[in-house]
């Protein structure tokens, strides 16, 4: 799930899950907002998209480089 989360990765930590937990995503308020099994990548970046704004690799900086949102 780290690796599906790379692109976010200036905006969010990582650490083990709680007893119980597959992969968790809390948003900094500490209400988890996404929880699903380790292996559904494509729902973690849905989550991610929506909470945390778009994937470093989407966002450019003025002449076309890729960086981080504003």
């Amino acid at each position: 799930m780290v690796a599906a989360a790379e692109d976010w990765g200036d905006r969010l930590d990582h650490g083990p899950a709680a007893d119980g937990a597959e992969a968790l995503l809390v948003r900094p308020d500490g209400h988890v907002c996404w929880a699903g099994p380790d292996d559904d990548a494509d729902g973690l970046r849905t989550a991610l998209a929506r909470w945390f704004g778009a994937p470093r690799s989407l966002v450019e900086l003025p002449g076309g480089a890729p960086g981080r949102p504003r």
